[in-house]
């Protein structure tokens, strides 16, 4: 049960940090859920830990990293769209 939740809800929300547009939102989403799922199944492959564990950590890892990264990406958006036109 947290193998699928961590699938179909980790990446959509952090799909959702980086769009507003839907249809990007979900081609994003797929493509982290595959990742992870690549991923994980690499990191398993040599280890005795299972895959499952290996899929959620890096799910919620990159979910961890996007959300601490938040206030850096508004303020360099927010820098950007300060400088004055030359």
């Amino acid at each position: 049960m947290l193998l699928i939740f961590a699938l179909i809800v980790t990446p959509a929300a952090i799909a959702i940090r980086f769009t507003s547009r839907p249809v990007f939102a979900m081609v994003i989403g797929v493509v982290l859920a595959l990742l992870f799922t690549w991923l994980g199944l690499s990191l398993a492959y040599f280890s005795p830990h299972p895959v499952s564990f290996f899929i959620t950590s890096l799910a919620f890892l990159t979910y961890l990293a996007v959300r601490l990264s938040e206030p850096l990406r508004r303020s360099l958006v927010r820098g950007k769209a300060t400088e004055p036109l030359s």
